[in-house]
C-alpha cells in the first residue's frame, strides 16, 4: 500500500495517496517511511499543520533524520513560523549538510525573519549543491539587488 501511495503522490493524486498511506499506517503505525510520505503528501495538499503532526511523530522514531527535519522546516515555512523553520532547517543541515533544498528553504526562512544577508548565504550554499534550482537562483538575484544594490545606491 505504501508503494501505491508513493506512486499516487508522484502523479499528483494526493487525496488517494493519503488514503493509501493511512491504510498502510494501520499495518505499520511506526514506519517512518509511511509517516514521511503521509506528511509530504499533506504538505502538497496545503495541510501544513497536519503534516507537522505526522512528521513530528516520525521524528520521535528517527530524531536524526535530516529529511524529516527539512520537511518540518518546510511546514513551518508554510505556516509563516519562520523562527521555528530556521531551527528545524538548521538541524536538517546539521544531520544532512548536502541537502540542497534544506539550505534553500533556510534562505526563505531567513527572508521571512528579515535576515537578508543570512538568506543570501543560505541560498548560495544551496545553489552550490544544486545549481539548477531556478526559483532559488532568481530569488538570490533579487536579494543581491535588494541588499547590495541598496548599499551601492547609498554611496
Amino acid at each position: 500500500r505504501a508503494h501505491l501511495a508513493r506512486l499516487l503522490h508522484e502523479e499528483g493524486r494526493y487525496q488517494e495517496a493519503v488514503e493509501h498511506y493511512l491504510a498502510a499506517r494501520r499495518d505499520k503505525p511506526q514506519d517512518v517511511g509511511i509517516l514521511d510520505g503521509l506528511g509530504a503528501t499533506h504538505l502538497k495538499q496545503g495541510r501544513a499543520d497536519e503534516a507537522l503532526r505526522v512528521l513530528t511523530e516520525a521524528l520521535s522514531y528517527q530524531p536524526e533524520n535530516p529529511v524529516l527535519h527539512r520537511r518540518i522546516g518546510k511546514a513551518y515555512l508554510e505556516t509563516n513560523r519562520h523562527a521555528e523553520a530556521v531551527e528545524s532547517l538548521r538541524r536538517a543541515i546539521g544531520y544532512g549538510p548536502f541537502l540542497a533544498q534544506a539550505h534553500i528553504d533556510l534562505g526563505y526562512a531567513h527572508m521571512g525573519n528579515g535576515e537578508l544577508v543570512k538568506a543570501i548565504e543560505a541560498f548560495e550554499q544551496g545553489l552550490s549543491l544544486d545549481p539548477l534550482q531556478a526559483a532559488a537562483s532568481q530569488t538570490l538575484g533579487e536579494l543581491y539587488l535588494k541588499v547590495y544594490g541598496a548599499a551601492a545606491n547609498a554611496r
